[in-house]
């Protein structure tokens, strides 16, 4: 006999658990997701380790980029969500993200590009969340739009699967460890039909009804960040 669930992944496995917890299981969900894009919590197990895996990757290709003169796109995971790309484009210096929540500019990219290489800049990277356009596909509309005004050969690379992998940062493993202790101890007060997270470094319940079908808002903070630093993200969706 099945007492309790902990069902650990994204939202297709907690739109599961809804479905089990409609049917009097007791279940918690723990929010999986390297797209961070789950709402009730602040942050999901596993994004921080697929970011230090993006960003050891970006530091690599960097370096190959200053040596040969290159422009770099590199094609991250991010079907519906750009949390990935604007991250990891941050923290790597890079000068563009490619985002599904905002709507970008080739001119303005081009500009950004051009702009850097004047300040005699020899390398620049563009990350370009999957959910947007495959990367040979931006490549390809960049290299057209832009002919040989960057005076820098374009190169892609679409790191794929590998941002799955590794093994998991200490911020995760400490995080998993948190929630985990929480779903037990709100299973045995009662609790159930909810997901853990965490909010304002707080473990916190949100019911599994709330969660479905909605994505939370990237951080104001990282899209000020990101334009403060001189990046170009092009301008929300919805505007």
């Amino acid at each position: 006999m099945i007492q309790a669930l902990l069902v650990l992944g994204g939202d297709g496995s907690l739109a599961g658990a809804n479905a089990l917890a409609g049917h009097g299981y007791r279940v918690i969900g723990l929010p999986c997701s390297i797209d961070n894009d789950l709402p009730g919590t602040e942050l999901c197990i596993g994004t921080d380790s697929c970011l230090n895996t993006v960003l050891h990757l970006i530091d690599m290709i960097k370096a190959t980029a200053a040596s040969h003169n290159r422009c770099f796109i590199i094609e991250v995971m991010g079907r519906n969500h750009g949390y990935l790309a604007l991250m990891s484009a941050i923290a790597s210096g890079s000068q563009v993200a490619v985002i599904p929540e905002f709507r970008y500019d080739m001119e303005k990219i081009i500009d950004n590009l051009t702009r850097r290489r004047l300040r005699r800049h020899n390398n620049s990277v563009v990350v370009v969340a999957e959910g947007v356009c495959t990367g040979q596909q931006f490549m390809d509309r960049l290299n057209a739009a832009a002919g040989d005004r960057l005076e820098q050969e374009v190169r892609l690379t679409v790191l794929g699967h590998v941002q799955r992998g590794g093994s998991p940062s200490f911020a995760d493993r400490f995080l998993a460890s948190r929630m985990g202790e929480f779903a037990v101890l709100a299973l045995n007060q009662g609790e159930h039909g909810c997901m853990v997270g965490l909010i304002r470094n707080r473990m916190h319940l949100t019911d599994l009804k709330e969660i479905q079908g909605h994505r939370p808002p990237l951080p104001a903070d990282a899209i000020r960040l990101a334009r403060n630093l001189g990046m170009e993200i092009g301008v929300p969706t919805e505007t």
